[in-house]
């Protein structure tokens, strides 16, 4: 079903919560599988179902590891400027730098 794919590793200080901030947010108009995992030892992870797209979201010790699947590549283009700007916004006052692999 989704032929473009996008990854990055995004460094931050705290990405349990930004997950979580992020999954809290999209879950009102979209699909959002949310596994908190901020009390124990494993790390929290989510599944956002858009329309017409995926964004798979993982927590590491000090990165969140990003994962974006679309139809085309102009939704591909459209997905990764709005997580990286979810994401930015989520983790404020840190300020993140995300760059995208193909």
């Amino acid at each position: 079903m989704f032929t473009f794919h996008a990854t990055s590793k995004v460094s931050t200080f705290d990405a349990n919560r930004v997950i979580k901030r992020l999954s809290n947010h999209w879950k009102h108009k979209n699909t959002v599988e949310f596994v908190d995992a901020t009390d124990s030892l494993q790390n929290s992870s989510a599944l956002i179902k858009f329309e017409a797209a995926e964004c798979e979201l993982y927590a590491h010790e000090n990165y969140i590891q990003i994962k974006v699947h679309t139809p085309t590549q102009e939704a591909l283009e459209r997905m990764k400027n709005a997580v990286a700007d979810h994401i930015m916004r989520m983790a404020n006052p840190e300020e993140l730098v995300i760059k995208w692999d193909i």
